[in-house]
């Protein structure tokens, strides 16, 4: 099991220096920036757009549910559709998505149905990165230290996907609380962007904010 690991990991590796080597750099003729919060799209919407306006999209939801942070006492109520979830915080404002359906275009041009290669052009790597796994990180945390804020990277999973990962600083001014399904402590107002792939092409992708105060 642990070598099928390690030849995934490799394999993971080979296809993201080739991505990386042949890719043209930029999307719509622009140079690819590090993932930040004003990328934090989802079709129409972006992070903060109220509930209502979203339902007089989409309708109704299939089901909800609520959920909650203790630690830093802020609750969510999620919205399920058909190869949808959204996020909306207390204050009934999107906060997070994941899409697993094709035709609706996320963070960075990215959408369901995309190639890795699609993917990369819009993907910034920076210039001192010499390792096929990052893309770029905050120098002053190191780049192994990957759940730091102001980072990009890639990772394989054990079901045979992969994912390239990103964190941003929402606002860099707010103190430190845990962000949402990690133990880490970092900057409140942090962003993250998933991107998971199978076979060379997306499969969904994903981001959240944790709300702020």
């Amino acid at each position: 099991m642990k070598s099928a690991k390690y030849v995934l990991a490799a394999v993971c590796a080979l296809l993201l220096m080739f991505s990386l080597t042949n890719a043209p750099a930029g999307g719509d003729g622009e140079d690819p920036t590090p993932f930040g919060a004003e990328d934090m799209t989802m079709g129409n919407f972006q992070y903060g757009s109220p509930m209502e306006e979203i339902r007089r999209e989409y309708g109704d939801p299939a089901s909800t549910e609520e959920n909650s942070d203790s630690l830093i006492k802020n609750s969510y109520v999620i919205w399920h559709y058909d190869g949808m979830e959204l996020t909306f915080s207390s204050k009934n404002k999107l906060v997070g998505v994941k899409v697993s359906k094709k035709g609706i275009v996320g963070p960075k041009h990215v959408e369901v149905g995309k190639t890795v290669q699609d993917v990369v052009k819009d993907t910034y790597i920076s210039p001192n990165s010499d390792s096929s796994r990052h893309f770029y990180w905050n120098e002053a945390f190191g780049a192994f230290d990957p759940q730091q804020p102001d980072c990009g990277y890639s990772q394989s999973n054990p079901d045979g996907t992969y994912a390239f990962n990103f964190v941003a600083y929402a606002d860099p001014e707010m103190g430190n609380v845990r962000i949402a399904a990690s133990s880490a402590t970092i900057k409140e107002g942090c962003a993250y962007f998933t991107i998971t792939l199978r076979d060379n092409e997306v499969i969904s992708y994903e981001w959240f904010a944790i709300e702020t105060q």
